[in-house]
């Protein structure tokens, strides 16, 4: 039997999975990394804590297949989009890498904003303005603040922009990822011109651009031996996580919606071409298939739940270690022993600033109506039902 490896590379971990010819799932592999959150705004990683887990899900999913790595035939990716990696002439990184929550570039969002017309933004970045999720506003707030990072880069990447290069030698993206960068068109699905040039973004210095899932060739034999594939393994560009999810759930025509809770929370509707008539209030983004488009309204997710697991769930993840039982599925237990509610309990889940339709990236998470009554399992659903609702 032959067999594809799929990456995907989340906001908190990647996942590896082999996945055989007949549809099956043959073997897992899920690498955790922290990132750091600061009051200011900032998100961010050491790239090689994303190296360190892209390695482990590549050899722990292919371990957990017991499969022959020669009847692994392609390797194909799905990743967030708004997520920085600068990287110099070796193509060695110049800072942390920045998440695509991060919201230190609100300033700049607002100054480009400001500076275009707002229905050519529109029509150009499908949301009603630049927002500092863009990887635009992140990289002009690092030329703002750090200018002499920005002269040194040579290439703007997203993380899957930088596996890419790991497994073949060159940066691609695809356009349904770099729908969601603020320098991309997407009514003519090439690099934004007017754009790069007032932010001073060279094109050399971005990804070569290529349509969802198209195949760029075999995997380098450096690559082969450091990740212990096949040197005739294909590699396969994949699609924005959220396109991705969409065509797994069998959203590939109009008609039809589906929803993903993942670190974000984020519903998704399938259409044949832009709407002449948006005022961006939805954003829009080219869809996971070529050609097509999807509309994107998201607000944040799970990593809620993560971030309480980490600072107030210690004896659970003691537990987990111990005996294998998932953290979250003892929090869920806490949730079961507690009435809907959470007896007056209400949060607020704007951790990174509120989603769609009512985008204000300053907005802050809140927890009211707290009193002496409630344990952990009624800030864990207050949690589940504030997102729930949001």
């Amino acid at each position: 039997m032959r067999y594809i490896l799929g990456i995907d590379i989340g906001t908190t971990a990647i996942k590896g999975a082999v996945i055989g010819e007949d549809g099956k799932i043959y073997g897992t592999k899920t690498s955790e990394y922290p990132l750091t959150t600061l009051p200011t705004g900032e998100v961010e990683a050491d790239l090689q804590l994303y190296i360190n887990a892209f390695t482990q899900s590549i050899k722990g999913a292919v371990e957990d297949a017991k499969v022959d790595v020669a009847d692994i035939k392609c390797v194909g990716f799905s990743s967030t989009a708004e997520t920085c990696v600068f990287l110099d002439k070796y193509n060695e990184p110049l800072c942390k890498v920045i998440a695509w929550m991060d919201t230190r570039a609100t300033k700049e969002a607002e100054y480009l904003t400001a500076h275009f017309d707002k229905k050519d933004i529109i029509n150009k970045v499908g949301f009603d303005g630049i927002y500092a999720i863009h990887p635009v506003s992140k990289i002009l707030a690092v030329k703002n603040k750090n200018p002499e990072i920005f002269e040194k880069t040579r290439m703007f990447a997203q993380i899957k922009d930088y596996f890419i290069y790991r497994l073949t030698g060159e940066y691609y993206t695809d356009h349904s990822t770099a729908s969601d960068h603020g320098f991309f068109d997407i009514t003519n699905r090439c690099y934004w011109n007017e754009m790069l040039e007032f932010t001073g973004i060279k094109e050399e210095y971005l990804p070569k651009l290529v349509e969802p899932g198209t195949e760029l060739g075999t995997i380098s034999r450096e690559a082969a031996l450091e990740f212990g594939l096949d040197p005739e393994t294909k590699i396969n560009v994949g699609a924005f996580d959220q396109g991705c999810g969409a065509i797994g759930a069998g959203n590939t025509k109009p008609g039809i919606a589906s929803e993903s809770t993942g670190s974000a929370l984020v519903t998704v509707a399938t259409i044949d071409a832009l709407n002449p008539d948006s005022q961006g209030d939805v954003p829009t983004l080219c869809s996971g298939i070529p050609g097509k488009y999807m509309y994107q309204p998201y607000c944040t997710g799970s990593i809620i739940m993560k971030w309480y697991r980490d600072i107030f769930c210690e004896a659970e993840k003691m537990v987990e270690e111990q005996t294998g039982l998932n953290a979250y599925t003892q929090m869920d237990e806490m949730v079961k022993a507690t009435p809907a509610g959470a007896d007056g309990l209400i949060m607020l889940p704007y951790f990174q600033g509120s989603g769609i339709p009512e985008l204000n990236e300053k907005a802050e998470g809140v927890y009211y109506g707290i009193n002496a009554g409630h344990t952990r399992g009624h800030f864990i659903r207050a949690i589940m039902e504030g997102l729930a609702i949001a």
